[in-house]
């Protein structure tokens, strides 16, 4: 077996480089606009703006762990809020309102939400009818401030210099 070697091409020097530019290049104002307008198209259409444009090469998949659909075991509002936002993230947009249903009454553990669902198993849209009652029920806004601040005021007291019993009570509000 015979190998033929090809001459190297031949390098331009560094002043051949930047002086080969045409002059019809285009500015680099003019390409960061269009870069920004390009990136705007993956941004949210929630105002947001972003100083660093996206790259059109991002991957548009979540990687990470798998998100779960956690249980409604007790009369908490926070707990029902985070069931009712990963149902509207996770459930696909097609599905039916059975199976929306069925995986609502499947996160259901909670003895008066059941009776809720329940109630309107038959029902022409079962979710739809079941979410409205849940929420008029567990997710009105002024339940979640009045839960919190019973919390809060159930809190032992902050003695006067106790900075990280201060600090730990500015968390949680």
């Amino acid at each position: 077996m015979e190998a033929r070697l090809s001459p190297a091409p031949s390098l331009p020097s560094d002043a051949e480089q930047y002086d080969s530019v045409p002059q019809s290049a285009t500015p680099p104002q003019q390409l960061r606009g269009r870069l920004d307008a390009e990136a705007a198209t993956f941004l949210p259409q929630r105002g947001l703006s972003s100083s660093a444009p996206l790259r059109s090469g991002t991957e548009s998949t979540y990687r990470g762990p798998k998100p779960s659909i956690p249980k409604f075991t007790q009369d908490d509002p926070r707990e029902f809020s985070r069931l009712r936002l990963a149902l509207e993230n996770i459930l696909p947009a097609d599905s039916t309102e059975r199976f929306r249903y069925q995986v609502l009454c499947d996160h259901l553990k909670f003895e008066e939400a059941l009776l809720i669902a329940d109630s309107y198993s038959n029902s022409p849209c079962p979710y739809s009818d079941t979410m409205a009652s849940l929420i008029q029920t567990y997710g009105q806004p002024h339940q979640l401030s009045l839960q919190r601040i019973a919390e809060l005021m159930e809190e032992p007291t902050i003695r006067s210099g106790d900075t990280a019993g201060f600090r730990k009570f500015a968390l949680r509000v």
